[in-house]
C-alpha cells in the first residue's frame, strides 16, 4: 500500500508562511530604510539594495502563500480593530511589492516620480500597521482574567527567532559581499600617462598647451572616460544622436583628421595637445599625446571613437576658466559596483543598480555646470599662446563673449526687451519628445544631435537626419535680409498736376531710370543668432551674399556670388568670415592655425545688430521693366580652397539662409514735370 504525504494542519501552514513572511519583510525594511536613509551610495550600500531586491522578489512570493491560508482561517473572525488592521496590512503590503516590483524592472523614471514615491510612503505606512496589527494580535491573546493566553509566549519567540536570525543573515551577507568585492576587484588606478617617458615641452601642466586639469591631479585610465557605448545600453535615443552629431565625430572628422595629422607631423606629437582637449579629450587625459602615441584622429583608436564622448561633457567638474582652449577641470566618476566590467552579468547588475538608485548616476552625470553657457566657454572660447605660434598671443573665436553681449545673457544694456535668458542648451540642445528614462514629467528629453552648422560630415556620411537638423536649424529664421526700396527725392507718380493734400499714397513711388547708376543696398540683420555670425571656424566657413538682378524678360542685368567653376565663390562677393595670416602677411587657408599671428579681414554680425551692403550697377537701355532683384544669404561648411586639400569633395552642400526680393518699375528719363519746363 502507497504511503500517503502526512497533512499539514492549516494552522501549522499558516505559521511556516508567516515565519518566512515576517522574516522578509523585517529585511526588506531594514535594507530599504538603510538605503534610503544614508546618504551617497557606498559600496556597502549598493550591496544592501541587491539584496533588498532578492528580499522583495521572495516577499511576493511568501506574501501569495501566507495571505491564502490566513484569509482561509481568519476570514469569519469577528474583531474589527484586528480584522481591518489585517486588510490595511496586506493593502500596504500588495502596494509595497508592486511599487518596488517595479522600480526594479523599468527603475525610476522622471516622468513617473509618483511610483518611487509611493514605494516610501507605503514602507512607513506597512511599518505603521504592522504595529498595530501585531498590537491588536497581542490585545486578543490575552484572557478575560487578564493572562497571557497559554503558548503565546512561545509563538512570540517562534517568530522573534527568524527576524533576528534574518537580519544577521542580511548583515553578514552584505559585509560579506562588500569585503569580496573590494579584495577581488581591480581599483582603477589614476595619474599616469600611457606613453613612457612622457615629454613636457609647454611646462609641467601635462596637458599645456591646452588649459585642461583633473581633479586627481594626473592623467585618467581609460576606462573611466572612453565607455560610450555603455550609456547607450540605458540611454539609447540619446546615444543614437549623440553618434550622428558632429560631438560623437569630433576625432572621426576627416577634416579634422587632415589638421592633425598636419600639426603632428610640423609641431611633433605633443602638440596635438592644443587641439585634443575639445576635439579628442580621451587622447589627451589618457596621456597618449607624446612621442611614440597616437592622437585622436588615428582610426582604431579609443579616442578616435569616442570623440567628444558622454563623459567628454558629463565628466566636467568645473571651467578652469573662460579663455578657452578646453578649459575645464574633468573628474572621472567609478561610484557604481562593476563600473569598468564587460561581462553581461556584471553590466546587468551594474544597470539595475542605476535604475533602482539613479540619484546617484544624477549627480555624477548632471553636475551642477553641465548646461550652462561655462561649460560651452571652456571649448567654443579660443586664444593661440605665444608658446604655441612663437610669436604672440592671438584671440581667436569667441562665441561665449558674443553671447555675453548680446540680448539673450541678460547683462546687456538691452536686456529689457526679454524676459528670460536664453542659454546655448536652449538652441543647440532643446527639450524634444522622447522615451529615455531621463525625459520629465512631460516626456521631454534634451536632444544630443546640438546643431550647430557642419553640413558636410553628415554630407559625407550619407546621414540624411543629421544633415537636415542641422539645415533647419540653420534656416530657423535666425538671419534675415531686407533689400532697401529705391528713393528718390523728387519722385512722381506721372506729370499731371495733383494737390498736396490730395495724395493717397503713404510713399514715394520706387523707381529707376534706363541708363542710371544704381546705389542699391542690402540689409542683414542677425535676428536671432545668440552670439556674433557666422561664428565657429569663420576662416574655413563660406557665408556670402548673392545677389542677382533681370528684367521683365529674365535677361540678365547684374550677379554677384554665383559659384562658378570649381564649386569657388565668386570673389568680388560680400563675404562674412576671417583672413588669418602667418607672421609674413600670407592667409593660412588649411586652417593651420599654429602658423597664425593675426587676421586680415575679418567680418562677423554681433547678436541683434544689422550690416550693410551697396552693390553699385548701371540699369542698361534694353531692360524691360520690371526689375527683379533678388538676394540670398548663402552658408556652406569648408570653402572650396580648403575642401580640395582637407577632404577632396565638391559639390558640398549649400544652405540658404534667407532671401528677400524685389520689383522695381523702369523709367525712360525723358519724362519732365510740366511745371518745371521752360517753354
Amino acid at each position: 500500500m502507497a504511503r500517503t504525504k502526512p497533512c499539514i494542519p492549516p494552522l501549522q501552514r499558516e505559521r511556516r508562511w508567516g515565519r518566512l513572511l515576517l522574516s522578509l519583510l523585517s529585511l526588506s525594511l531594514v535594507s530599504g530604510l538603510l538605503v534610503h536613509w544614508v546618504p551617497g551610495f557606498p559600496i556597502w550600500q549598493q550591496w544592501a539594495a541587491l539584496v533588498h531586491w532578492l528580499v522583495g522578489l521572495g516577499l511576493s512570493v511568501s506574501l501569495v502563500g501566507y495571505t491564502a491560508v490566513h484569509y482561509r482561517r481568519t476570514l469569519a473572525n469577528r474583531r474589527a480593530g484586528l480584522s481591518l488592521s489585517g486588510h490595511g496590512l496586506f493593502l500596504g503590503l500588495a502596494g509595497l511589492v508592486g511599487t518596488g516590483l517595479y522600480t526594479g524592472f523599468a527603475g525610476q523614471i522622471e516622468a513617473a516620480r509618483w511610483i518611487i514615491d509611493s514605494h516610501v510612503l507605503l514602507a512607513y505606512g506597512t511599518i505603521a500597521l504592522l504595529v498595530v496589527h501585531v498590537l491588536a494580535f497581542a490585545w486578543g491573546s490575552r484572557s478575560s482574567s487578564g493572562t497571557v493566553k497559554p503558548g503565546s509566549r512561545t509563538l512570540e519567540v517562534r517568530l522573534l527567532l527568524p527576524l533576528i536570525g534574518s537580519l544577521v543573515v542580511g548583515a553578514a551577507t552584505v559585509a560579506g559581499a562588500t569585503w569580496l568585492y573590494r579584495t577581488a576587484t581591480p581599483i582603477v588606478e589614476h595619474g599616469q600617462p600611457v606613453v613612457e617617458n612622457y615629454e613636457y615641452p609647454y611646462g609641467p601642466n601635462p596637458f599645456a598647451p591646452s588649459e585642461t586639469r583633473t581633479s586627481t591631479g594626473g592623467f585618467i585610465d581609460e576606462r573611466s572616460i572612453a565607455d560610450s557605448d555603455t550609456c547607450g545600453a540605458c540611454h539609447r535615443q540619446l546615444f543614437d544622436e549623440w553618434a550622428s552629431s558632429l560631438h560623437g565625430q569630433a576625432a572621426s572628422d576627416p577634416s579634422y583628421v587632415a589638421n592633425i595629422t598636419l600639426l603632428a607631423e610640423a609641431n611633433g606629437m605633443a602638440a596635438t595637445r592644443y587641439c585634443e582637449g575639445c576635439h579628442a579629450p580621451v587622447a589627451l587625459l589618457t596621456g597618449t599625446l607624446s612621442a611614440g602615441g597616437t592622437h585622436g584622429g588615428t582610426s582604431g583608436t579609443a579616442s578616435h571613437r569616442e570623440g567628444v564622448g558622454c563623459m567628454g561633457c558629463h565628466g566636467i567638474e568645473r571651467a578652469v576658466h573662460l579663455k578657452g582652449v578646453a578649459s575645464f577641470e574633468y573628474a572621472p566618476s567609478d561610484g557604481y559596483l562593476f563600473a569598468h566590467a564587460k561581462h553581461p552579468a556584471a553590466v546587468a547588475v551594474r544597470n539595475f543598480l542605476i535604475r533602482i538608485r539613479p540619484d546617484t548616476h544624477r549627480r555624477e552625470m548632471a553636475r551642477p555646470i553641465l548646461g550652462t553657457p561655462e561649460l560651452c566657454a571652456t571649448c567654443h572660447v579660443q586664444f593661440m599662446p605665444k608658446s604655441f605660434n612663437d610669436w604672440g598671443w592671438v584671440k581667436m573665436q569667441d562665441e561665449y563673449a558674443g553671447w555675453l553681449t548680446s540680448p539673450y545673457s541678460g547683462h546687456h544694456e538691452q536686456e529689457f526687451s526679454r524676459d528670460k535668458v536664453t542659454a546655448c542648451k536652449d538652441c543647440h540642445l532643446p527639450r524634444v519628445p522622447g522615451t529615455d528614462p531621463s525625459a520629465d514629467e512631460k516626456g521631454l528629453v534634451v536632444s544630443h544631435r546640438t546643431p550647430g552648422s557642419n553640413t558636410v560630415i553628415p554630407w559625407l556620411n550619407g546621414d540624411h537626419v543629421q544633415l537636415s537638423a542641422e539645415q533647419r536649424f540653420l534656416q530657423g529664421n535666425k538671419i534675415t535680409l531686407s533689400i532697401d526700396k529705391p528713393w528718390k527725392s523728387d519722385a512722381s507718380q506721372n506729370a499731371d498736376f495733383v494737390q498736396q493734400g490730395s495724395r493717397q499714397a503713404a510713399e514715394t513711388p520706387g523707381y529707376f531710370y534706363l541708363g542710371e547708376q544704381v546705389h542699391l543696398s542690402v540689409s542683414v540683420t542677425n535676428a536671432g543668432v545668440g552670439h556674433r555670425f557666422p561664428g565657429g571656424t569663420t576662416d574655413i566657413n563660406e557665408v556670402w551674399l548673392a545677389l542677382r538682378v533681370v528684367d521683365a524678360t529674365g535677361r540678365l542685368v547684374y550677379t554677384s556670388g554665383d559659384v562658378g567653376e570649381g564649386g569657388h565663390v565668386d570673389p568680388t562677393a560680400h563675404f562674412y568670415r576671417s583672413i588669418p595670416i602667418d607672421r609674413h602677411g600670407k592667409p593660412v587657408w588649411r586652417h593651420d592655425l599654429f602658423r597664425m599671428v593675426g587676421d586680415s579681414y575679418r567680418k562677423t554680425i554681433p547678436a541683434g545688430e544689422s550690416d550693410v551692403v551697396t552693390y553699385d550697377f548701371t540699369i542698361p537701355a534694353w531692360a524691360k521693366s520690371p526689375i527683379l532683384v533678388t538676394t540670398v544669404l548663402r552658408y556652406r561648411k569648408f570653402n572650396q580652397r580648403y575642401a580640395d586639400w582637407a577632404i577632396q569633395a565638391t559639390g558640398l552642400p549649400i544652405t540658404d539662409l534667407a532671401r528677400d526680393a524685389l520689383a522695381v518699375p523702369l523709367r525712360v528719363r525723358g519724362e519732365l514735370d510740366p511745371l518745371t519746363t521752360t517753354p
